[in-house]
């Protein structure tokens, strides 16, 4: 470094360049870090042969204490659903207590049902434990019958019979015959076990508007009946130009029988000086009592009167 000094006399301060340099060398990306040893690996979910996509399939959890056959009412308080190979007992899907009434010929069936399974425990020595399952699949009324085994039953029963349907479409079935029915909505969304009745409303939106033209037509039918008035004529239109006011002269002149059957109306020249109109007016006229049928013209002969004109006819203006 030296100093040199400029004009002024001052000093300069003189800079040696530096040399060249090389840029520092680039790393390339690692295309396997390394492991952060320090975490635990995930791992996947175990899945055995009874791991299931769709959620358990599920029925009723029944018992004996269930059935009131006196007040014809069934209680729901749990449902029965699988759990690989094992059947659990679980809560409602609303966590929530139902009662659903049942009719008649349900319940006397029921009844019979459970004397019958009584009688044959009596019979064969079989003691039925206390507070049975309803539907079981043991002598004793211990266990449950799986909702898969309830519903392969049902599909060869129908199959057997030659019916196509599963229990889920009968679900609908009796929706859908409960609101075509005229059956209170959330009387509905309660026995099909629905949180609300909007779930129902979305879901039967069709069989709803009918139920509800059904309805309307039912108000109606039940309203008296009302007096019917017969229609009165419409007074005559007047006319409202020259070649009709034309024709209704000489319509009425042929129904009053100032032109019988069989004569001849003036000709067009006599007309349209008769009425201060042009020839055309009057052929238009003419042409008017020829749509009504009154006359009928022959080129080169006089109008004639038709031999049986209407006695009565309103005007119909021709186009």
């Amino acid at each position: 470094m030296d100093h040199q000094p400029n004009s002024t006399g001052q000093p300069t301060l003189q800079t040696t360049p530096p040399p060249t340099t090389t840029p520092p060398r680039r790393s390339h990306p690692h295309p396997h870090p390394p492991l952060d040893r320090t975490r635990p690996t995930p791992r996947r979910p175990h899945l055995d042969r009874h791991h299931h996509r769709h959620p358990p399939r599920r029925t009723l959890r029944l018992r004996e204490n269930d059935f009131d056959a006196d007040r014809h009412v069934l209680h729901i308080h749990a449902s029965i659903a699988h759990d690989g190979p094992n059947l659990i007992e679980k809560d409602t899907k609303l966590h929530q207590h139902r009662r659903i009434g049942l009719d008649p010929d349900t319940t006397n069936l029921l009844t019979a049902y459970l004397n019958h399974r009584r009688h044959h425990a009596a019979t064969h020595g079989i003691t039925l434990v206390p507070n049975a399952f309803l539907f079981s699949s043991s002598r004793d009324g211990s266990t449950c019958i799986a909702p898969n085994t309830l519903s392969q039953r049902f599909r060869r029963l129908t199959t057997r019979l030659g019916i196509r349907t599963t229990l889920h479409k009968l679900r609908h079935y009796n929706a859908t015959e409960l609101i075509l029915a005229g059956v209170n909505l959330r009387t509905v969304a309660s026995r099909l076990g629905h949180a609300d009745a909007a779930m129902t409303l979305n879901t039967y939106t069709a069989w709803i508007n009918e139920a509800d033209q059904r309805a309307s037509t039912l108000l109606v039918n039940r309203l008296p009946l009302r007096l019917t008035v017969a229609p009165q004529p419409l007074p005559p239109t007047p006319p409202t130009s020259p070649y009709q006011a034309i024709a209704n002269d000489l319509r009425t002149a042929i129904i009053n029988g100032t032109y019988p059957p069989g004569t001849h109306l003036p000709n067009l020249h006599t007309l349209a000086a008769q009425y201060h109109v042009a020839p055309s007016t009057a052929h238009r006229a003419i042409t008017q009592l020829t749509h009504d049928n009154l006359v009928h013209t022959t080129p080169g002969h006089p109008t004639t009167i038709t031999n049986n004109p209407p006695t009565t006819l309103p005007p119909t203006p021709i186009p």
